[in-house]
């Protein structure tokens, strides 16, 4: 009876989007070389502007929301409210 050609298991680097044969040698090789470790920069940069940047509209959107809740407070207070 013949066997059946199995091919070699595959690794595909998240970061890279590279595939590799599945083993602790080619992924440390890989792992270790210049364009995975500027990849892996290049992420965490970009990860970190991300979240800055949701940080600033999310300040923005509380300042936003804290002048609109203080006029609608002195609006009532001042008796200006809309009927509709």
């Amino acid at each position: 009876m013949t066997e059946r050609w199995l091919s070699n298991p595959r690794f595909c680097c998240p970061v890279c989007n590279v595939w590799m044969a599945d083993n602790i040698a080619s992924r440390r090789k890989h792992e270790q070389g210049n364009k995975h470790k500027f990849a892996v920069q290049d992420m965490m940069r970009k990860k970190r502007e991300q979240k800055f940047q949701l940080d600033r509209e999310d300040r923005e959107l509380k300042r936003e929301l804290k002048n609109i809740e203080m006029a609608a407070a002195a609006a009532q207070v001042n008796g200006e409210t809309k009927k509709v």
